[in-house]
C-alpha cells in the first residue's frame, strides 16, 4: 500500500513540474539576442534635501572658567598707546612730545609707546614696522643719524639698537651699560656714537664693532647729549654745572657754560648751526658756538616753562609755553620775535620736520597714538565703554565692536560725572563749576543739570532735569542714584547734601568728613561718592582718610573705617550683591569688610607697588587689582595685574603689564576684564582658545 502511494506522489510531482516548465516557456524569445533578465521599472529616486548643520555658537567662557583652565590672557589692545605727555593745571592743558621724531629728511616718522616702536612712511603714513615691546622693556632714548640711514634706541636694560631705516633689518645691538640708555647721539659720519646711562656714565663707542672709546662717570645728572655739527664736540648740559663741551675723541672737557645748562624742552640744539638756546624767567638766551657768542631775547611777558622749544631752520626758533595759546618765533639775525595762532603757524612751511608735530598732529594721532581716558562705565549689553578724559578726544562712548570712539550728536557731557541707572540710561551731572576766590567762604547758589542720555538712539538726549542748591561751600564730589531718583553732592566743608529729584526737595544734610588743607591755604574733603548696584548703600570716601558706608533706607552710618588717608585716591567698590566693600588700606593691603555684619575683613596682602584700582568679577568670587610702581630708586619694577580668589585670600595671577594700571572694569556677562594703563591703551583680557 505504502509502495503504490510513493508511485503516485512522484507521478504527482512530474506533473506539476511540467505545468511549471510550461508557464515559463510562455514567453517568446529570440535566436538573435542573448536572455536578459528582465528588470523592473523603479519610481524616479527622490534626492532628500539635507537639512543645514547649525553653526555652533560658541559659549561664552567666564574669567573664572578661563583661569581654571589656564587660558586667561590678553586678548586685543585698543591704541598704541600716547606719544604726548598731557600736561594740565585748571582749565589748562598742554602737550610735551614724549620719544617720538621725524627723521631728518623728513620722510620717516618713529613714535615709541611702552608696548613698541612703530616707524610710518609720512607722505602715505603706511606703517612700515612694528616692533613689539615686553613689558620688561622700556624705551628711554631715540635718535636719527644725520643722513636718516640709522635709527637708534636705548632701554631700560643698558642696550642699545640700531636699525637701517632702507629695511627696518636690525644693524646692531650693544650692551653699553647696566642701567638705562637715557640719551645717545650719533656722530654726524656715523662712525661712533655718545651714550648716557642713568644720567651719569658719559661713554662714546666705537660704531663698527660697539668697542668702547672713553668713558667718564659723573656725580650730577647729566644728558641730553649732542654732537656738533662737524662731529668734534659733543655738548651735555649737566645739573649744577651747566652746559658742559667735551671733546669727541677722547671726552676731554674744554669748556663749561653754566647759563646753557638747562634740559629739554627749556633748551634747544640746532640741527643746521652751532648753536644752543634756553630759556630761563621771561627771556631765551642764544649762544653760538662757532662765534663764542651769546645774545638775549627777552619776551613781552614771564611765562612758566615751555612745552616745545625747537629750530624750525637756520633762522627762526620756535617756542610754546604752557597756560599760553600761541606760539612764539624769534628770528635769529635780529632777535626780534612774533607771536601766532596755531591756525597762522600752520600755513607756514620750515625747513626741521619736527615742525611735523604741530602741522601733522591730527594724523598722528589718527595712527592710533591719542590716549584714551579711563573706563568710567559700560552700557548694559557689553558692547560700549564709557571713558573720562583730559580732552573732549579721549572722553565719550568707545565702541567695542567698531573699535573706535562713537561720533555723538550731543556736544556737552559730563563724563566723569556719570552714571547708568536702572533703566539702562546714562544720566551725566553738572554745574556751574566756580573758580573759588576766596580760601573760605559760601558758594553761590546755584543750580544742578542731570542729563540723560538713552544708548538706544545713540546717546541722543532723552531729558534734562534741574536742581536747584544752596550749599555752605564749594562742590567737591556729586553722583546719583541707580534709580535717579536721589542726587547726592560733598562740599569741601565735609557736608554732604541729598536732594529728591521728583520733589526738588533737600532730603537731608549730613556731616560725613572733615575738610582737610591743600596747597596755598585752600581746602577739600571728599574724593569720591558712589551708589552701589541697586541703589540701597552710598559710599563716600575723603581726604580725610575716612570711608563710610549709608543705608539709604534712613540714612544711617553702617561701616565706618579711619586711618586710610593715603589711599583716598583708590576708589572703594561694593561687590556685585553690595554685602560687601572693597577698599585700599594704608598698609597697601587690600580689604574686604562686611557691610551687614561685623565678620573679620579679608585681607588681601601680596601687592609690593601701590594699588590704584580694584574691581569685582561679575558673580563677586574674584577681585582684581592693578598698581603702580611708587619706587623712584627702582624705576624698573614693573606694575602688575592681579587676581585674587574671595573665598581663601589666595592671589591666583601675578601679572605683568607695559605701564602703570589706572582703571579696571569686568563686562556685565563676566566674560571679559577691560584694562586703561597709564599709556591711555585699554586691554581686553579673558578666555584665549589659542591656549588651550
Amino acid at each position: 500500500m505504502t509502495k503504490h502511494l510513493n508511485i503516485k506522489l512522484v507521478i504527482l510531482l512530474g506533473f506539476v513540474l511540467l505545468a511549471i516548465n510550461g508557464c515559463a516557456n510562455n514567453n517568446p524569445t529570440s535566436t538573435s539576442m542573448p536572455t536578459q533578465t528582465p528588470s523592473m521599472t523603479l519610481p524616479p529616486t527622490l534626492t532628500v534635501t539635507p537639512f543645514p548643520s547649525p553653526t555652533a555658537t560658541p559659549v561664552p567662557v567666564t574669567i573664572q572658567e578661563a583661569i581654571q583652565r589656564g587660558t586667561f590672557a590678553e586678548l586685543e589692545v585698543f591704541n598704541k598707546g600716547d606719544i604726548y605727555s598731557t600736561i594740565s593745571s585748571g582749565s589748562n592743558i598742554d602737550q610735551m612730545i614724549y620719544l617720538s621724531t621725524f627723521s631728518p629728511d623728513g620722510q620717516q616718522f618713529v613714535a615709541v609707546t611702552k608696548r613698541g616702536i612703530y616707524a610710518y612712511d609720512v607722505e602715505s603714513w603706511q606703517e612700515l614696522v612694528s616692533i613689539p615691546l615686553s613689558p620688561e622693556e622700556t624705551i628711554t632714548s631715540i635718535g636719527y643719524s644725520v643722513d636718516s640711514s640709522l635709527f637708534a634706541a636705548g632701554d631700560s636694560s643698558g642696550v642699545i639698537t640700531f636699525w637701517n631705516i632702507q629695511t627696518w633689518k636690525m644693524q646692531n645691538a650693544f650692551q653699553v651699560h647696566k642701567n638705562a640708555v637715557t640719551s645717545l647721539d650719533i656722530s654726524p659720519d656715523n662712525m661712533n656714537f655718545v651714550t648716557i646711562g642713568d644720567q651719569k656714565e658719559i661713554s662714546v663707542w666705537n660704531m663698527s664693532d660697539g668697542s668702547l672709546i672713553k668713558s667718564q662717570f659723573r656725580s650730577n645728572n647729566a644728558g641730553p647729549a649732542y654732537y656738533s655739527l662737524d662731529g668734534k664736540w659733543i655738548y651735555i648740559s649737566e645739573a649744577s654745572q651747566g652746559l658742559v663741551i667735551w671733546s669727541s675723541e677722547d671726552l676731554t672737557l674744554t669748556n663749561r657754560l653754566r647759563q646753557l645748562g638747562r634740559r629739554p624742552p627749556s633748551q634747544a640744539v640746532s640741527p643746521y648751526t652751532n648753536t644752543i638756546a634756553v630759556y630761563g624767567f621771561d627771556t631765551i638766551t642764544l649762544y653760538d658756538f662757532d662765534k663764542k657768542e651769546t645774545s638775549n631775547v627777552e619776551l613781552d611777558r614771564r611765562h612758566s616753562d615751555p612745552t616745545r622749544m625747537t629750530f624750525l631752520d637756520e633762522k627762526t626758533l620756535m617756542v610754546k609755553f604752557f597756560r599760553y595759546d600761541d606760539y612764539y618765533l624769534v628770528d635769529l639775525e635780529s632777535h626780534a620775535f612774533t607771536t601766532l595762532s596755531l591756525e597762522a603757524l600752520s600755513k607756514k612751511a620750515f625747513k626741521n620736520p619736527e615742525f611735523f608735530h604741530i602741522l601733522k598732529s591730527e594724523e598722528i594721532k589718527l595712527l592710533g597714538f591719542e590716549e584714551l581716558g579711563s573706563i568710567k562705565d559700560i552700557t548694559p549689553d557689553g558692547t560700549q565703554l564709557i571713558l573720562s578724559g583730559f580732552s573732549g578726544a579721549s572722553s565719550g562712548v568707545f565702541d567695542l565692536n567698531q573699535k573706535t570712539m562713537k561720533m555723538l550728536t550731543v556736544q556737552e557731557f559730563p563724563w566723569g560725572d556719570s552714571v547708568f541707572l536702572s533703566d539702562g540710561t546714562l544720566a551725566g551731572v553738572d554745574w556751574i563749576r566756580s573758580t573759588r576766590t576766596t580760601i573760605s567762604g559760601k558758594m553761590p547758589p546755584g543750580e544742578f543739570t542731570i542729563t540723560i542720555l538713552s544708548p538706544d538712539s545713540q546717546f541722543a538726549v532723552k531729558s534734562k532735569i534741574k536742581q536747584k542748591y544752596d550749599l555752605s561751600d564749594y562742590i567737591d564730589r556729586v553722583t546719583i542714584s541707580p534709580t535717579g531718583k536721589i542726587l547726592v553732592a560733598g562740599t569741601t566743608d565735609g557736608n554732604l547734601y541729598l536732594w529728591n529729584l521728583d520733589t526738588k526737595e533737600l532730603i537731608a544734610t549730613i556731616r560725613a568728613h572733615n575738610k582737610v588743607s591743600e596747597p596755598f591755604g585752600f581746602y577739600n574733603a571728599y574724593r569720591g561718592l558712589s551708589f552701589d548696584e541697586d541703589g540701597s548703600h552710598l559710599a563716600t570716601w575723603g581726604l580725610d582718610g575716612t570711608i563710610k558706608v549709608f543705608n539709604m533706607e534712613d540714612l544711617s552710618e553702617l561701616i565706618a573705617i579711619y586711618g586710610e588717608r593715603w589711599n583716598a585716591w583708590v576708589q572703594p567698590v561694593f561687590s556685585p550683591d553690595g554685602s560687601h566693600l572693597a577698599y585700599v588700606s594704608s598698609d597697601g593691603s587690600i580689604r574686604l569688610v562686611s557691610i551687614l555684619n561685623d565678620d573679620a575683613p579679608k585681607v588681601f596682602r601680596e601687592n609690593i607697588n601701590k594699588v590704584s584700582s580694584i574691581a569685582f568679577s561679575a558673580d563677586g568670587t574674584l577681585l582684581f587689582s592693578g598698581d603702580f610702581n611708587d619706587d623712584w630708586h627702582n624705576p624698573e619694577r614693573q606694575s602688575k595685574l592681579k587676581v585674587w580668589s574671595i573665598s581663601d585670600e589666595r592671589l591666583l595671577l601675578d601679572l605683568p603689564q607695559n605701564n602703570y594700571i589706572l582703571s579696571l572694569l569686568v563686562s556685565p556677562d563676566g566674560t571679559h576684564l577691560y584694562v586703561h594703563d597709564g599709556d591711555g591703551v585699554i586691554s581686553v583680557w579673558g578666555h584665549d582658545p589659542e591656549k588651550q
